[in-house]
């Protein structure tokens, strides 16, 4: 009393993401960016209260970094969903951290905290080849409290902070060459062949206000560039506007000392 209690262990080996569609809102197509927009049905959360532990050894995800070893309690109680703890492989590391749904309210008051733990440089990306020789850990954790009954309009009002770093590590001077536009460097290594050189740190540190994160920090420093950039990210229009200024540290007259600019939107 006052409703049905339902509890259950599962376990699985192998677990389809698309399956957990319902539990994010994906169970329709966005109609415009990638994050997910389909409203919870907040409704139905008081029929039933729930506590159900799931466990599953490898998601399958299109396309995707893979993810694995999830672990996640699911609980249900006047109305507030809460996954706690929830955690999943990913990247040679993993992100943890609870989440937290209060349907008692209108529009859902959404709470997400998430650390980010050892991801390994050369897994985030896997399909450049450059940098598959890469070392390093990134480490960080993520804040953000939001309003709204699907996971894309909480991301949109959001509040908070993200910020992730890197101690130290290796990677491909070639690609840091070529990030510099440094085109001398660049051929020259496109002869001789690549080798890495040491990440001295990297710190992406951004503030999250009404779903924009704008940054506090961005810096890749390494032996033979320096990268710093400012800018930020719309959660709620889901595009970006970030530029990267890249300070070769052995000032080649080949350098084209050149700013990138990555602006567009999520889908594209």
């Amino acid at each position: 009393e006052p409703r049905p209690l339902m509890t259950a262990k599962l376990e699985s080996k192998l677990l389809n993401f698309a399956d957990l569609g319902p539990l994010v809102g994906t169970t329709q197509p966005s109609k415009s960016g990638v994050l997910p927009d389909s409203p919870f049905d907040t409704a139905r959360w008081d029929s039933v209260d729930a506590d159900v532990t799931l466990k599953a050894g490898k998601i399958e995800r299109p396309e995707q970094l893979p993810l694995e070893d999830l672990s996640a309690r699911i609980r249900m109680k006047d109305k507030v969903l809460t996954l706690e703890p929830r955690e999943f492989a990913t990247a040679g590391g993993s992100l943890a951290g609870p989440n937290r749904l209060d349907g008692a309210k209108a529009p859902i008051h959404a709470a997400i905290r998430m650390r980010v733990r050892n991801l390994k440089l050369a897994q985030l990306f896997p399909t450049v080849e450059q940098a598959k020789g890469s070392q390093g850990d990134v480490d960080g954790r993520i804040e953000l409290d939001g309003r709204g009954n699907s996971v894309a309009r909480m991301l949109g009002t959001s509040r908070g902070k993200v910020g992730v770093f890197i101690d130290e590590g290796r990677i491909s001077q070639f690609l840091m060459e070529l990030a510099a536009l440094d085109l001398w460097d660049v051929a020259k290594l496109a002869i001789q062949g690549d080798e890495p050189v040491r990440i001295r740190c990297a710190i992406a540190d951004f503030a999250v206000k009404d779903g924009k994160m704008e940054a506090n920090a961005l810096v890749f420093d390494t032996e033979v560039v320096n990268v710093s950039g400012k800018g930020s990210i719309s959660l709620k229009s889901e595009e970006m506007d970030l530029t990267l200024k890249p300070e070769p540290k052995d000032k080649s007259i080949a350098s084209l000392n050149s700013p990138l600019h990555l602006r567009g939107t999520f889908p594209k």
